[in-house]
């Protein structure tokens, strides 16, 4: 899973603007594909509607865990709370962002939806 989301993201991440390409450089540096300098971007929105500030806040706060366990006990977060970001940023990075980034017509959504679903059957094993 993990060769093909980066070969996806690699490929993708010259086409995306804005939040998708912050989203797509933070994805290959989870994955552990990086190579030279991290660029973080200053927030941006955050509201109901903003799915992908959602997505690159978590990836963010998933790749400072280091720096954060550092910190007095109960200042950030909980040790529990960091597992479940860890969990959703590499369910973000493994399934959800190869899905996400290639579906860019409506016609292809039904298709994508498909390959998604069995994505998320083999993932679940």
């Amino acid at each position: 899973m993990r060769a093909d989301t980066l070969a996806c993201v690699v490929a993708i991440s010259e086409f995306v603007r804005d939040d998708y390409h912050e989203f797509t450089d933070l994805s290959v540096v989870f994955l552990g594909a990086a190579s030279g300098e991290i660029h973080y971007h200053s927030p941006g929105a955050l509201h109901k509607a903003s799915w992908m500030a959602k997505l690159i806040y978590s990836l963010k706060i998933a790749l400072a865990e280091k720096s954060i366990k550092q910190l007095p006990s109960g200042t950030f977060t909980l040790s529990n709370q960091m597992l479940k970001i860890r969990e959703l940023a590499t369910f973000m990075t493994h399934v959800y962002c190869m899905w996400w980034l290639t579906c860019r017509n409506t016609v292809d959504a039904p298709w994508n939806d498909l390959q998604l679903l069995k994505h998320l059957l083999y993932y679940e094993l």
